[in-house]
C-alpha cells in the first residue's frame, strides 16, 4: 500500500536520488530487491508528493535498527563518510550551478550514493527505538544539515542556467535528460499525473498499484496534531508550499506548511506560530520550533488543505489543536 510521506519544494532530479537510495539501501541490507517501486512521486500545485510503500518503508526502516544495534560502528562510518563528501556539494553550492551540462552530470552521478547516506542517518532519527546515542547525533547534526534544500536549490538553478527554456518547468526534468532536455510540451505533461521514476523512466500513474488517499471535510473548524513546542497564539494564516515565498510573510502570522526546511529559517523567525501536515518530535519544525521557542503543531495530515491565507486561527499547542476563529 502506498500512502503519501511528504510534500516537497522540490525537483525531480533529487527525488530520483531519493527512490535511488531507497532502493539500493534495501537491496543492500536485504540481499535482494524489493517486489514494489518503494517510491513514487506526483506533481501536484507546484511541489512534489512523495508516495511510499508502507509495508517496505517499514521493512527498511528495522534492517536499519537491526543493522545498528548488531554494529555499533555502522551509523557513524555511513555519517562519517557523508559529511567528509559535504565539502564537493559545499563548492558548488557556492559556484550557484553548473557551468556546463557535463558538469551537471557529474554531479548528479555522484548524488544519488550521497543520498542513500542521508536516508540512513535520516531513518535512524526517525526510528524512537534506535540507539539514544545514535538519536542524539543525528538530531543534533540535522539542525544545521543544509544537503538537501541546497541541492535542490542548485539542481534547479544550474538547469535553468544552461537551459533557460526549462524555466517553470525546471523540477519536471529527469537525471538522464540533464545533457538532453526534451520539449516544452514533454515537461508540461509531467505535472499532470504520477510519476514512477524506475530505471530513470517516465511511466505514468502506475494505476494498478494499492493507494492510500487521505480523506478530510474541507468545512473542519478544528485541525489536530502534535504539540512540538507549548504555547497558544492567534494569527492570519501564511500558507508556504514554495519556498520562493517565504519572504512574503508577515510578523506574526501563523506559518502553515506541509514541511519545513532550513532555508524557511526567514519565515520562521518572522511567524507567531508553525503548523505542519507532517513530521514528528526529531522534524526540523520541531527542532527549530523549540529552539525559536515558538508554538508548533506538527503532523495534522491536512493543515494545508483545510486551511487558506488570510484565515484567522488560534494555534493552541497546549492541546495540539488549531482553531478557526
Amino acid at each position: 500500500m502506498y500512502y503519501k510521506a511528504y510534500t516537497r519544494d522540490t525537483g525531480l532530479i533529487i527525488q530520483q536520488a531519493w527512490i535511488f537510495g531507497f532502493e539500493t539501501l534495501y537491496k543492500k541490507l536485504k540481499g535482494q530487491k524489493s517486489a514494489y517501486p518503494m517510491v513514487i512521486d506526483f506533481v501536484s500545485e507546484g511541489t512534489i508528493e512523495i508516495w511510499q510503500h508502507k509495508e517496505l518503508e517499514e521493512e527498511l526502516s528495522l534492517l536499519i535498527l537491526d543493522k545498528n544495534k548488531n554494529d555499533v560502528n555502522f551509523f557513524n562510518k555511513n555519517l562519517d563518510t557523508y559529511i567528509s563528501e559535504l565539502p564537493y556539494y559545499e563548492k558548488f553550492w557556492k559556484q550557484k550551478h553548473a557551468d556546463s551540462s557535463q558538469e551537471l552530470k557529474e554531479f548528479v552521478k555522484k548524488l544519488n550514493k550521497q543520498v542513500e547516506r542521508y536516508i540512513l542517518y535520516y531513518f535512524t532519527l526517525l526510528n524512537k527505538k534506535s540507539p539514544k546515542k545514535l538519536i542524539d547525533i543525528a538530531t543534533e547534526f540535522r539542525k544545521t544539515d543544509e544537503f538537501w534544500a541546497k541541492t535542490s536549490k542548485f539542481l534547479r538553478n544550474s538547469l535553468i542556467h544552461l537551459y533557460p527554456e526549462t524555466k517553470g518547468y525546471e523540477d519536471t526534468v529527469l537525471q538522464k535528460e540533464v545533457s538532453k532536455i526534451p520539449i516544452k510540451e514533454i515537461l508540461e505533461n509531467r505535472k499532470k499525473g504520477f510519476v514512477v521514476l524506475k530505471n530513470g523512466n517516465f511511466i505514468g500513474k502506475y494505476d494498478d498499484l494499492p493507494y492510500q488517499f487521505e480523506t478530510f471535510k474541507t468545512n473542519t473548524e478544528i485541525i489536530k496534531g502534535r504539540s512540538a513546542f507549548l504555547g497558544k497564539v492567534q494569527g492570519e494564516v501564511f500558507i508556504l508550499k514554495s519556498i520562493a515565498n517565504s519572504s512574503k510573510i508577515k510578523e506574526g502570522q501563523i506559518l502553515v506548511s506541509p514541511m519545513t526546511t532550513p532555508d524557511m529559517m526567514l519565515a520562521m523567525q518572522k511567524c507567531g506560530a508553525i503548523v505542519t501536515d507532517e513530521g514528528g518530535l526529531t522534524c526540523h519544525a520541531a527542532i527549530v520550533a523549540r529552539e525559536l521557542k515558538k508554538p508548533c503543531i506538527i503532523g495534522t495530515k491536512i493543515a494545508t488543505k483545510v486551511l487558506k491565507d488570510g484565515d484567522l486561527v488560534e494555534v493552541d499547542a497546549e492541546k495540539g489543536i488549531v482553531r478557526k476563529i
